[in-house]
């Protein structure tokens, strides 16, 4: 069971995640069919789970050289990823963003953990309606005129599990510098 309080809770705890990585950036909310449409690139899969709900986050970065330098702005890196490291960033920011939604989740949800990035093919987006989501939420993320990255996050309630909670983004502590272990 939850509340469309909770709904605008994640949706305030999403943005939140998102400003705190990437300050400058434009955001747009996104539906799961425009992000299906929208991204040919193959998205990173994380999860964020209790024993009353599961959260799937994707993240669809598609590799151009705008998008190289826009996710090395983002993650501090003094030159635009090449090769395969463009990868290896991807899988970061996806942590770093899904981590961002966890701390505000643990803050209420005590039993809650993340999992490690997964590489799916683009392939999977077409069928998102088979994850019976409660909930979707998707961003469109612009770095500057050409870079831009689409987050979605999938709710899945257990059965009898509840989500409800409130939010509040002046409540959040930093957590700029520590290392989490999931």
């Amino acid at each position: 069971m939850s509340s469309p309080a909770a709904y605008q809770a994640l949706d305030v705890l999403i943005e939140h995640a998102l400003r705190e990585l990437c300050a400058e950036a434009r955001i747009v909310t996104l539906s799961a069919v425009d992000l299906a449409r929208a991204s040919v690139a193959d998205p990173v899969l994380l999860h964020i789970a209790s024993y009353q709900f599961r959260l799937a986050g994707l993240l669809c970065l598609e590799d151009t050289p705008a998008m190289r330098s826009g996710l090395a702005s983002v993650l501090q890196r003094p030159a635009p990823f090449e090769g395969a490291a463009f990868a290896d960033g991807c899988g970061e920011l996806s942590n770093r963003i899904c981590g961002a939604i966890n701390r505000g989740l643990a803050q209420v949800f005590l039993h809650v953990g993340m999992s490690t990035p997964l590489f799916l093919s683009s392939h999977c987006l077409a069928h998102l309606d088979l994850l019976q989501a409660d909930y979707v939420s998707g961003r469109e993320v612009r770095l500057g005129n050409e870079a831009c990255f689409r987050f979605l996050v999938c709710l899945s309630l257990t059965r009898g599990g509840t989500f409800d909670f409130h939010f509040n983004p002046d409540s959040q502590k930093s957590a700029g510098g520590e290392l989490e272990l999931f």
